[in-house]
């Protein structure tokens, strides 16, 4: 047996939520509400934290502060300032103490002798955990991505658009999939494998945390109610007894249409995780950047129209993402989906965010012209699609020119 904690991660409706009931369940067990730790620590808390100025007041600040669904988490685990301030004042000041007066602190009130934590978030945190738990048991809850997808779109917090959806998981997948095939103590685990077959996928999760089976974490769950708050009704089915019919509900749910255009979009995720693609090859695969959910939601139509003229369109909207995103899907064309000058970053240089933000076009531009894929500007999506954008060799240089005109002029000016 083993006393590392134990963290649960994974995309929005990948089964997260009832692989912590079911590890909650178990007698040794404990999993409380998400608590979101890591996606709100930044540097400067982090090294606050770690002060021992004002410790453990700044500890207790941070964690009182953190909410889901609009309700303070602390209040979720049942605990109060006091017990978190009175736990923290003979621990080290720490990340670790701080993020434990929620975890291990939850777990002795329930006489469990270790903790498991699940923010489905922290897929996208990765390296923050890792620096903090490095021994740390990981399990990834996987489920095929356009199941989530079509689940994510009866939610309050998700797009209504299922293609907006797979989107965003396409985007988790470039964030996080370098770092999940280096990791070691990272499990991987398919929801419907485990709906399909409980007993047998659940020894193989307790055998990779050095725990005991028990039937109770598949029987049992009904007596786990701290995972969740009021507010998230979408989660309250996690007690109920396990249902083969959640699984692959995209072939019976989703249009015909939206599955082709959404296999398309998450063809490499899905080759990757061996889940069915039951679609031609793609003629072609396009790269458009920014993509946004917006974006997405208003030309859903388009999205639709091209996949059953077998052409892939993918994308992301974070420009920290490009270079990967673009590596992940090796398109054939890159696509800009708005004009390419100073005011996409801002209308003034004068910040060093701005600066930053430059630079980092400049430099991501003249990685891309490296690898001679084809670059398109435009900000007239219909011209994008009926190819009447030639190469934009000439318009990259122009770019590179004026913004490096423009920074050169500005740092001048100020130095």
């Amino acid at each position: 047996m083993s006393n590392e904690p134990i963290f649960i991660v994974g995309t929005p409706r990948s089964g997260t939520t009832l692989l912590a009931a079911m590890l909650s369940a178990h007698s040794r067990l404990d999993c409380g509400p998400e608590t979101h730790f890591f996606c709100h620590l930044t540097r400067k808390i982090e090294k606050e934290i770690s002060s021992r100025n004002n410790w453990p007041e700044i500890a207790v600040q941070y964690i009182t502060s953190l909410k889901l669904t609009g309700e303070y988490i602390y209040k979720l685990f049942d605990l109060s300032r006091n017990e978190i301030y009175s736990f923290l004042l003979d621990k080290p000041p720490s990340v670790n103490s701080s993020l434990e007066a929620l975890t291990q602190l939850h777990a002795l009130k329930l006489n469990k002798h270790r903790w498991v934590e699940k923010t489905p978030n922290h897929l996208l945190f990765l390296p923050k955990l890792r620096k903090y738990y490095p021994n740390a048991f990981i399990i990834r809850s996987l489920r095929d991505f356009r199941d989530s997808a079509l689940s994510m779109s009866k939610l309050p917090w998700a797009s209504k658009s299922t293609i907006a959806n797979i989107f965003r998981l396409n985007e988790w997948y470039y964030l996080s999939e370098k770092y999940l095939t280096v990791y070691s103590n990272l499990l991987v685990l398919p929801y419907e494998r485990l709906i399909y077959n409980p007993e047998n996928y659940l020894g193989k999760v307790c055998n990779f945390i050095n725990e005991r089976f028990e039937l109770s974490m598949i029987y049992n769950r009904d007596e786990v109610r701290h995972l969740y708050s009021k507010k998230e009704w979408w989660k309250t089915k996690v007690t109920a007894p396990l249902d083969k019919s959640r699984c692959y509900v995209w072939k019976r749910e989703m249009d015909k249409d939206i599955q082709l255009a959404t296999t398309y979009i998450a063809m490499n995720m899905l080759k990757k995780y061996n889940y069915e693609i039951d679609v031609p090859p793609p003629k072609e695969t396009i790269f458009l950047f920014p993509l946004t959910r917006d974006f997405v939601e208003r030309n859903e139509s388009l999205f639709l129209r091209l996949a059953k003229e077998r052409i892939r369109l993918v994308g992301c909207s974070n420009i920290d993402l490009l270079i990967d995103a673009i590596q992940y899907e090796n398109p054939s064309k890159i696509v800009f989906l708005y004009p390419m000058n100073v005011s996409l970053f801002s209308q003034s240089f004068s910040s060093s965010e701005s600066l930053k933000a430059a630079f980092k076009f400049i430099k991501i531009l003249g990685h891309l012209k490296k690898q001679s894929i084809p670059l398109y500007f435009t900000d007239a999506i219909k011209s994008i699609f009926s190819y009447e954008l030639g190469y934009a060799e000439q318009i990259v240089n122009s770019v590179l020119r004026r913004f490096t005109k423009k920074l050169v002029d500005n740092f001048l000016k100020n130095h």
